[in-house]
């Protein structure tokens, strides 16, 4: 829960300073075209459509920041109740993105999941079910013990006196067999369903570490090419305002250039922000 929240609210500061970074180059643009139109060198259309942009993103970045603000607070609500106070976290996003080794090809390295501590505490209660079974067990076998006694058997320290007595105890039991023989039967019926619930965990928790690395390998890889989309959408609005403002290209090439740009920023820490994600449910699935 805390590496989830973590990672949530630098997606949400990641996404608002987008929102921002976008807001500001749909503004100059606004003011840009609001010169062009004084000018008599753009049409009122052009400005309508520049101001539209600049009223829907000032809404994203609003969302963005209530977002932001509900992440910071569910964080914070995990150890303090001062929950508005804002939290200075270290960006892990800016940090080099690697994909898991594979490791040698050995059952330790296979099938890592094994190492989480719910298979030891399985383990751990088999061997106790399996230890009070044995000892239900033994109640039904004959008990005997044999004690053997020597000293000076009277009130006077005499060497006459001494003496020597062996007693030999015989219990078997009868009344009670039944029931030591039900309550070794009942610890072995729990163990056996201990092996069972292992199996079912072996089979979920495999699900979890092959999900999760599975994961970690696609949003890697996905990683060079929401950047490459970055690049691009900065490239094509940098050239969609050359071509408008030297009278070659439309106004709504910019808008449009512009909300491509938002988007693909948005695809870009979503995806980063699923990878390290990933990275947080591997660690876990793999029992570190």
């Amino acid at each position: 829960a805390v590496s989830r929240g973590y990672y949530q609210l630098l997606l949400s500061h990641r996404l608002v300073q987008a929102a921002r970074d976008t807001l500001e180059e749909a503004r100059s643009f606004e003011a840009r075209t609001q010169l062009l139109v004084k000018n008599g060198e753009a049409a009122q259309a052009d400005l309508i459509k520049a101001s539209s942009q600049v009223a829907f993103l000032e809404q994203a970045l609003s969302v963005a920041g209530l977002e932001a603000q509900m992440a910071n607070t569910a964080l914070a609500s995990l150890w303090t109740r001062d929950v508005q106070m804002p939290l200075v976290l270290v960006d892990v996003f800016d940090q080099p993105v690697t994909p898991p080794l594979e490791g040698p090809p050995d059952a330790a390295a296979t099938e890592p999941f094994l190492r989480r501590p719910e298979f030891a505490l399985l383990e751990a209660q088999h061997r106790g079910l399996q230890a009070d079974s044995r000892r239900a067990r033994a109640d039904l076998l004959p008990q005997g013990s044999i004690v053997f006694e020597y000293g000076v058997d009277s009130i006077h320290p005499w060497i006459r006196d001494r003496g020597y007595a062996g007693i030999f105890n015989l219990s078997i039991p009868v009344f009670d067999w039944f029931k030591a023989r039900n309550a070794s039967r009942q610890f072995q019926l729990q163990a056996q369903g201990l092996e069972f619930s292992r199996l079912i965990a072996e089979r979920a928790f495999s699900k979890e570490y092959w999900d999760a690395l599975e994961r970690v390998k696609r949003s890697s890889a996905q990683l060079s090419m929401t950047q490459a989309q970055v690049k691009l959408s900065e490239d094509n609005l940098r050239i969609s305002r050359l071509r408008y403002e030297g009278g070659e290209g439309a106004a709504l090439d910019v808008v449009a250039a512009q909300s491509q740009l938002a988007q693909a920023r948005t695809n870009h820490y979503t995806n980063l922000a699923n990878y390290w994600n990933a990275r947080a449910d591997l660690e876990v699935a793999s029992g570190r």
